[in-house]
């Protein structure tokens, strides 16, 4: 039906719930280290920077504000299997993923970081629901060039024509989006929209509201066309 069309995904955030499991970390971290969770929890999620501190400087940070001695290495191997190992798509997400390739769509991701996001596509199984993904260190561009999402077109065979592009970040994933002259759902978050030079061309609370918007979009667009 939509034959060539092409949605790409951030992963964090978007196809993952990244804050839930970080926060599971945190709190099994915080009681297995009997540490005191009014203070650790808060000194955890500001040095996490929503993702973007690299482990190793995130340990670098809290370790002597929590009377950590273990070493950063170790910690931050622990840490990478505490969450690959929670690392998981809900049932909507991958039946909406699932109908977008089933109505033609090619589906792909694009998503910044290192190895370990390979991992999370892995354990997630979305290396079996996408056409192809990309991960910013491995390709040596991130999001929001433009580059990384006409590298993932080319791993889905689609064009970057008539693209949609889905994350939860303003200045990667819709800031990508408009680089690549492409529409976006942003999703929120519970958050306003904060920049007032571009905005995304819609709203959704999480990765499957997107792809029913987006269906439904394309569909009145078709239909107009006859």
């Amino acid at each position: 039906m939509f034959a060539e069309r092409l949605v790409i995904f951030d992963l964090d955030n978007t196809l993952a719930d990244r804050d839930m499991f970080f926060g599971e970390w945190a709190e099994s971290f915080v009681r297995t280290r009997q540490l005191d969770p009014e203070i650790a929890m808060p000194i955890l999620r500001l040095a996490d920077q929503d993702g973007v501190a690299s482990r190793s400087a995130f340990f670098a940070q809290v370790g002597p504000r929590l009377g950590l001695d273990e070493p950063i290495d170790d910690l931050v191997d622990e840490y990478w299997r505490d969450q690959i190992g929670r690392y998981r798509c809900d049932t909507d997400t991958t039946a909406g993923l699932l109908s977008l390739r089933h109505l033609g769509y090619k589906v792909g991701i694009a998503t910044n970081g290192g190895a370990a996001q390979i991992d999370k596509i892995k354990a997630c199984g979305l290396d079996g629901l996408v056409d192809g993904f990309c991960v910013s260190r491995m390709v040596g561009h991130a999001k929001p060039d433009a580059r990384l999402f006409a590298a993932v077109a080319e791993e889905c065979g689609a064009s970057l024509d008539h693209a949609w592009v889905v994350g939860d970040r303003p200045d990667t994933d819709i800031a990508g989006a408009v680089a690549i002259g492409a529409r976006s759902v942003w999703l929120s978050r519970g958050m306003c929209w904060p920049i007032v030079e571009y905005a995304p061309t819609l709203v959704a609370d999480n990765a499957a509201d997107a792809i029913r918007f987006i269906v439904s979009v394309d569909t009145a667009a078709q239909s107009a066309q006859f």
